[in-house]
């Protein structure tokens, strides 16, 4: 792989507040200040191109249009690689692609969220065409062994810019938690996580920390759960925050983000401020590709 040849890059766009967004923004970037020539199709902007930071995002025009824009871009920018970062299963448009550029070299930064049983092996059965698989953990490396050969594999982990997550001084700290409404006796379990499907078992965490509040009655008035996600429920997608509070009884309890959702409001700057209010990260989540913001915290 020659840095004369750019590398098309797929996944959330750099500027959104997601796992897939800030590794896309992370990697990207630095491979961009390292000589390397990064293209950005760039999945949230759908019209007219622009520049992030030094790098080309070139517009998706919405979903399912991968098998007819990505071709088109591939050779009008004369790209041999592609990398993408998305689950293989939801990239319903890869072979389409593959066979429109078959000069096109792929490489799958691929997210193993559960064993790759019988069950999987037809969901993953599209990495058989990618030129090399990255996992990002240990488990999803061992997985893929079950699936395909070692030569195709590669391990490479997520990581976290140490200099932004960090831990603030006592009197920043302090102040944080105040914004907040916490004060320093208060013990304030957070949840950090979007709030789409049952992957992240936010019911069982809510009813998991209820349980916690009934068996211990004296931690009602000191201990709180930050749920930081976003709180209004979509019917089917998401669960509304406050309805399953009521239900468990711990609507006290229980604090958003004010300003929702989220990650239109926030930037990565504020997360450091929100980790470094709660006291202990907690999840129940189902499965995780990776799990960034427990690197994070």
């Amino acid at each position: 792989m020659s840095k004369d040849k750019p590398i098309l890059w797929y996944s959330d766009g750099m500027h959104v507040l997601s796992g897939f967004g800030k590794v896309t923004r992370n990697v990207v970037l630095r491979l961009a200040n390292l000589g390397w020539k990064i293209i950005c199709y760039n999945r949230e902007l759908l019209y007219g191109h622009a520049y992030l930071g030094n790098v080309l995002n070139l517009a998706s025009a919405g979903e399912g249009t991968e098998a007819l824009l990505i071709p088109m871009y591939c050779k009008f920018f004369n790209i041999e690689y592609m990398i993408t970062l998305y689950d293989c299963w939801a990239m319903k448009w890869i072979d389409k692609v593959l066979e429109q550029t078959p000069k096109l070299k792929w490489f799958a930064y691929e997210p193993i969220e559960c064993p790759l049983d019988e069950s999987m092996e037809q969901k993953v059965k599209p990495l058989e065409k990618a030129t090399k698989i990255i996992a990002m953990s240990q488990f999803g490396f061992r997985e893929l062994l079950k699936l395909f050969p070692e030569d195709k594999l590669a391990y490479i982990p997520h990581g976290v810019d140490t200099k932004l997550y960090r831990i603030l001084p006592d009197e920043e700290r302090r102040k944080a938690r105040e914004s907040f409404g916490f004060s320093e006796h208060h013990v304030v379990f957070g949840f950090i996580g979007v709030n789409w499907g049952d992957r992240k078992g936010i019911p069982e965490l809510m009813k998991a920390f209820s349980i916690f509040i009934e068996e211990n009655p004296d931690a009602r008035k000191e201990v709180y759960l930050l749920m930081w996600t976003n709180e209004a429920p979509a019917e089917g997608k998401s669960y509304g925050i406050f309805q399953l509070a009521k239900k468990y009884g711990i609507t006290s309890n229980v604090k958003v983000p004010e300003w929702q959702p989220p990650q239109l409001f926030y930037m990565e700057n504020d997360m450091v401020t929100v980790y470094n209010v709660i006291d202990c990260k907690v999840t129940c989540s189902r499965g995780e590709g990776f799990g960034l913001p427990t690197l994070e915290a």
